[in-house]
């Protein structure tokens, strides 16, 4: 198992205009929770397209190596010929922090 910072997501809407310690709405949190589990769920499937359409141009990944991957590069890297096959990509243990308009979600993928 390894441990990642998962995503940070600019929330657009009411969140943002909420006090820093507003509490966050339960369909919110689901919300982003959810979105992870997809990214599991379009990272076994290679889906160019979902990446495209939930990255944000300033995207930048962190691996668990400590390697930093730019949008650019993570999309490009989708074009290639896959090395070796993602069977399963379970998201759990997920946490989500509100400050201001920001979230950030962190969790373990196994």
């Amino acid at each position: 198992m390894r441990l990642v910072a998962l995503l940070t997501i600019l929330i657009a809407g009411p969140l943002g205009t909420q006090p820093r310690a507003a509490r966050v709405r339960a369909d919110t949190v689901e919300e982003l929770k959810q979105i992870e589990r997809d990214i599991g769920a379009a990272n076994i499937r290679r889906d160019k397209a979902y990446f495209e359409r939930i990255e944000a141009d300033e995207f930048l990944f962190t691996g668990s190596n400590g390697g930093v991957t730019s949008r650019a590069e993570d999309l490009a890297g989708l074009d290639e010929p896959a090395t070796s096959s993602l069977d399963s990509y379970v998201v759990d243990d997920m946490t989500v922090k509100v400050y201001g308009s920001t979230a950030v979600v962190w969790g373990r993928s196994t």
